[in-house]
C-alpha cells in the first residue's frame, strides 16, 4: 500500500512537473500583440491547421521532449535538411501590392542566428532570398523578431505541395522555438524596429564572433604630424585621395592630400564616374555630406545624375576564405546620411556622377560639402562630359558566377556595371527531366521569363554550369536522372539529348547563348579531366555549334593538354602560358579559341585591385573576356563576413532595410570594364582611320602594363581561392585611360 501510494504521488509529481513545463514554454504576455486590422495572416506554427501542408522534405523536423510537443524547428545547412513552412497568402493574384511585416515569435535558444528567407522565384537557395534573423543570444527568452518583407520578396508558389500559398525556409544549423508567424502591415514605426533591430543583433553577433577570430590590425605608415591651425579650428583634417586606394578607419592623409582639393573626373554619356572625399577627425564629431547640382553646358542632377554614398568599415576575413583572422577595412557603400566618427579616425565618401546619355559635352561644376557641428569644408567639383559614347564591346565577355535566378533590380546593377554575359548553376538553373525515355531539358516558367528578360537587357551569352567539380561524376545532374554515370551508353545518350534540348529551347525562346560547362575545375585531378573530356565529346557530336567552356584554374599545362577539348579557357592564373599557347594555335594550325580570365569581387576585394584584375590586366594577355567569383553566394548575414564557414562571396546585396547595397570594389570592377571599353572604341577607330600610330602606341601600351602579383593564397591553394593579382600602385591605369581618351579625341578631331 505504501508502494502503490508512493508511486501515485510520483505520476502526480511528475504530472505536476510537466504542466509547469508546458506553462514555462508558452510565450509571456509582455510580448507585443495586434489589433486585428493590422495582421494580413496570422500562423500559429504548433496548429497544423493554421499552416499549408507540407510536402516531402518540406516537413519541420518536430522534435518532442517527453510526451510534450515543444514546436521546435530543428535546421541545418544541408539542402535536403532546410526547414520549409508555408504559410496563408493575405493577398489576390501573384505577389501582395505592398511591403509587410514578419513577426516571428521564438523562444531564443540558438547558439547562432537562424535565417528567415521568403519565396519569390528569385535568390540563391531555391528561388528564395533572405529578409531577417531569429536567434542567436542562446538565452532561452521568449522574443519578437521583426523583419521587413518588400513585396517583391514574397509570392504564392504555382507548383509546390500544396500550390499556391507563400513558403518560407529556415536554415541556420542550429535548432529554434517557434511560436508564430504573422504577417502585418508595415506602418513605419514597425518598419524603423524592425531595421534597428535587425542591425542591432547583427552588431552583437560580429562582436560576439569576433572573440573567435584573430585581429590583424591595419598598419598605417603616414605620420599624423603638425595639424595646421585651420583644420584644429576645423576639428577635422579634409582631403581627396583616389578612390582606388583605401581609406580605413585608422588612415592618416597625407601632407599632399590635406585640405578640400578640387574633385575632377570625367565620362562619356551613359558612364557612371566615383570620386572620393574623406575627413579625418581631430574629435569624435557626426558628419553630414551634400552635394550641389553640378551646372554646365546642361545640368546634372544632385540625388538623381550625382549621388553621395558613405562608406563603412567593417571586420573582414584576409587570407583564405575560411580563415579564422580578419581586418577592418572599408566595404560597404552606404546611402547619404548622417555619419558619427570617433577621434583619430577617418570616414570616407564616395561621390558618383552617373552620366546620362543625352548629355552635352562640357565642364560642370558644383559643390560637395562635409560639415560636423558648424563647421564645413567645401570641395570645388569640376566634372567634364566627353563628346563621344563608348563601344559596347559585346565580343570581350563580362559575367558574373551566380546561383540562380536574380531580381530586377540585380540585373540592372549587372547592367549598370557593363555586363553583358551571365550564368547559370545546376541547382538554380536548366535540369535535367526523363519524359518518355529521353532525357530532356526542364526549364520553369521562372527561369524561361528570366532567361528572355536578361536577353532583352543585353546580356548576349550565358554559362551554364553542370555543378561544382564534386559533380564530375554526375554533370547537371544527368547521371542521376538517367540511372548510368559519364561513360556508361545511358550518360551518353542522356547528356546528348539533354544538351540537343537546351539549344532547341535556346533558340525558340529567344535565350542568351547558352555556353556548355559540364562542371567547375576539372583540372583538379585525372577522373575529372576523364569526365569532362566525355562530355566534350558528347556535346560537340550531337551540337557541334555549342561552346564549351572548361576552367583551366592556375593550371600552366591545362592549355596545352586540354586546349583543343575546349572552346573556351577559363583561367585564374597562369595567363602568360594561356596567352601564348592560344597564340600558337592561331598561328601553326589556325585554330582559334577564346580565352577569358577570372577574378574575385566581394567585400574584401580592393577597388584598384579590382579594376586591375578586370581591365588592363586581361588586355595585357589578350583576354576574350573576365568572369568574377562571385554575384549573391553568401552565406548567412551578407553584412556579416564571419558569421558563415567562408566569407561572403558577393560585392552586391540586399540589407535589412529592403535596399540593396554594393562595395567600394564594385565601383573598381565597373572601372576595370569601362578601361576595356575605352580602349575597344580607340582601336576601332584607329582601325577604321588607318591610324597605325595609334595602333602602335596601344600595343606598346599593353605590353608595357604594370605586372601584378598573384595573391599568396591563390598560390598557396593553386587557384582555389583568393584567385586576383594585386598591384602596389593604381596610379598607371588613371595615366593609362587619359593616354587613350586622348587619342580618341585626336581621332575625331576634339580637344
Amino acid at each position: 500500500m505504501k508502494d502503490t501510494t508512493a508511486a501515485v504521488s510520483l505520476v502526480i509529481c511528475l504530472l505536476a512537473g510537466l504542466a509547469g513545463l508546458a506553462l514555462a514554454q508558452n510565450p509571456p504576455a509582455v510580448l507585443m500583440r495586434f489589433k486585428p486590422s493590422e495582421v494580413l495572416s496570422d500562423n500559429d506554427v504548433g496548429n497544423a491547421d493554421d499552416l499549408a501542408s507540407p510536402g516531402r522534405w518540406s516537413k519541420p523536423q518536430v522534435e518532442k521532449h517527453l510526451v510534450l510537443p515543444d514546436r521546435t524547428y530543428r535546421t541545418y545547412t544541408g539542402p535536403r535538411s532546410l526547414s520549409y513552412i508555408g504559410v496563408r497568402p493575405w493577398f489576390e493574384g501573384q505577389r501582395p501590392a505592398e511591403d509587410t511585416i514578419i513577426c516571428i515569435t521564438y523562444k531564443d535558444e540558438a547558439i547562432r542566428p537562424v535565417c528567415v528567407y521568403t519565396w519569390s522565384g528569385t535568390g540563391k537557395v531555391y528561388g528564395y532570398d533572405l529578409v531577417g534573423f531569429v536567434g542567436g543570444m542562446n538565452d532561452g527568452k521568449w522574443k519578437q523578431a521583426f523583419m521587413l518583407c518588400p513585396k517583391n520578396l514574397i509570392r504564392r508558389r504555382p507548383k509546390a505541395k500544396p500550390a499556391n500559398v507563400c513558403w518560407m525556409l529556415f536554415n541556420g544549423g542550429d535548432k529554434i522555438h517557434l511560436d508564430r508567424i504573422q504577417f502585418l502591415k508595415a506602418r513605419p514605426e514597425l518598419v524603423e524596429k524592425a531595421v534597428r533591430q535587425a542591425r542591432a543583433a547583427r552588431a552583437a553577433s560580429i562582436e560576439a564572433l569576433k572573440k573567435g577570430f584573430k585581429h590583424v590590425p591595419w598598419k598605417e605608415t603616414t605620420p599624423l604630424g603638425q595639424v595646421d591651425e585651420k583644420f584644429k579650428a576645423l576639428g577635422f583634417i579634409p582631403y581627396v585621395r583616389s578612390y582606388t586606394i583605401d581609406v580605413r578607419p585608422k588612415s592618416v592623409p597625407k601632407p599632399e592630400e590635406r585640405g578640400a582639393r578640387p574633385l575632377k573626373a570625367y565620362a562619356t554619356p551613359g558612364e557612371f564616374e566615383p570620386m572620393l572625399a574623406a575627413a579625418y577627425a581631430l574629435k569624435d564629431l557626426t558628419f553630414t555630406a551634400a552635394i550641389t547640382d553640378l551646372v554646365g553646358p546642361g545640368v546634372l542632377r544632385a540625388g538623381e545624375d550625382v549621388t553621395v554614398r558613405w562608406v563603412e568599415s567593417l571586420p573582414l576575413r584576409i587570407g583564405s576564405s575560411w580563415g579564422k583572422s580578419y581586418q577592418v577595412m572599408n566595404c560597404w557603400l552606404r546611402h547619404n546620411a548622417p555619419v558619427a566618427v570617433k577621434a583619430h579616425s577617418s570616414q570616407s565618401w564616395l561621390i558618383t556622377v552617373h552620366v546620362p546619355q543625352d548629355a552635352r559635352p562640357g565642364t560642370y561644376k558644383g559643390t560637395f560639402t562635409l560639415a560636423a557641428g558648424d563647421q564645413k569644408a567645401a570641395f570645388p567639383v569640376a566634372f567634364r562630359v566627353l563628346p563621344f559614347k563608348l563601344d559596347k564591346a559585346d565580343h570581350i565577355a563580362r559575367g558574373p558566377y551566380t546561383p540562380g535566378i536574380l531580381g530586377d533590380e540585380y540585373i540592372q546593377d549587372l547592367v549598370d556595371h557593363g555586363f553583358n554575359s551571365m550564368s547559370l548553376w545546376a541547382s538554380g538553373g536548366i535540369r535535367p527531366k526523363m519524359v518518355a525515355g529521353k532525357c530532356t531539358a526542364y526549364v520553369s516558367d521562372e527561369l524561361d521569363a528570366y532567361l528572355g528578360k536578361v536577353k532583352r537587357a543585353g546580356f548576349v551569352r550565358a554559362v551554364q554550369f553542370g555543378g561544382g567539380d564534386r559533380a564530375a561524376g554526375n554533370p547537371n545532374n544527368v547521371a542521376a536522372v538517367c540511372g548510368g554515370g559519364p561513360g556508361t551508353e545511358k550518360f551518353q545518350k542522356a547528356y546528348g539529348e539533354f544538351w540537343q534540348d537546351i539549344r532547341r529551347l535556346e533558340k525558340q525562346h529567344n535565350w542568351p547563348e547558352i555556353i556548355c560547362c559540364p562542371f567547375d575545375e576539372p583540372v583538379k585531378s585525372s577522373g575529372k579531366v576523364r569526365n569532362y573530356l566525355i562530355c566534350y565529346e558528347i556535346v560537340k557530336k550531337v551540337t557541334p555549334t555549342t561552346k564549351v567552356f572548361c576552367v583551366f584554374m592556375n593550371r600552366a599545362w591545362a592549355c596545352k593538354k586540354l586546349g583543343k577539348k575546349a572552346d573556351i579557357w577559363s583561367c585564374n592564373g597562369a595567363f602568360a602560358a594561356n596567352q601564348a599557347e592560344k597564340l600558337r594555335l592561331i598561328r601553326e594550325e589556325n585554330i582559334h579559341k577564346l580565352f577569358w580570365t577570372y577574378t574575385g569581387a566581394m567585400a574584401c576585394t580592393r577597388p584598384g585591385n579590382a579594376r586591375y584584375n578586370t581591365g588592363l590586366l586581361p588586355w595585357h594577355h589578350d583576354a576574350d573576356g573576365t568572369y568574377c567569383w562571385a554575384y549573391l553566394w553568401t552565406s548567412g548575414d551578407p553584412f556579416n563576413d564571419l558569421d558563415g564557414s567562408a566569407r561572403d562571396w558577393s560585392p552586391v546585396a540586399r540589407d535589412v532595410d529592403g535596399k540593396i547595397y554594393s562595395c567600394v570594389g564594385w565601383e573598381g570592377y565597373r572601372e576595370g570594364i569601362d578601361d576595356q571599353r575605352y580602349i575597344q572604341t580607340c582601336l576601332r577607330l584607329a582601325g577604321q582611320k588607318n591610324r597605325k600610330d595609334i595602333l602602335r602606341e596601344l600595343e606598346t601600351m599593353k605590353k608595357n602594363v604594370r605586372k601584378g602579383k598573384e595573391s599568396p593564397e591563390s598560390v598557396r591553394t593553386k587557384g582555389l581561392d583568393d584567385f586576383f593579382f594585386k598591384v602596389d600602385s593604381t596610379v598607371f591605369m588613371d595615366v593609362y585611360r587619359a593616354r587613350v581618351v586622348a587619342m580618341i579625341l585626336d581621332m575625331l578631331g576634339k580637344k
